[in-house]
């Protein structure tokens, strides 16, 4: 029988070639070739300009479509405006856009392997 090698060189890569400081977020992505030039994850802070954006636009729409259903004195357009907030909010921060990994995150490099410390028999 043949041993199995566990070492970290027999465990495949699962980072981007085209920006090798994101690890991808899923295997499937990784080994697409047409995803292979994405980066698959945004960086904190453009998580945290994702959040923003979208608590403000909700916000701002939900406002406006209450102010305006209330004006209407009709809700369905309460309603319709909140959801087109809603809907142009998803479409801007949802997905991962360039604009989203402007700061990216730099991950430690592998650490080297080490040989193992002979055991000394007495």
């Amino acid at each position: 029988q043949q041993a199995v090698n566990l070492s970290r060189a027999s465990v495949p890569s699962f980072r981007s070639k085209r920006y090798p400081g994101y690890a991808s977020s899923s295997i499937a992505l990784t080994y697409s070739p047409i995803y292979s030039d994405i980066a698959t994850s945004m960086d904190y802070k453009g998580q945290y300009l994702s959040e923003i954006l979208y608590f403000i636009i909700t916000i701002l729409f939900g406002v406006v479509a209450w102010v305006y259903g209330y004006v209407t004195k009709d809700f369905s357009n309460t309603l319709y405006g909140w959801f087109i907030g809603a809907a142009i909010a998803t479409v801007l921060c949802v997905p991962d856009w360039p604009f989203f990994n402007r700061n990216p995150v730099q991950w430690l490099e592998d650490l080297p392997d080490h040989p193992q410390p002979k055991s000394s028999k007495k």
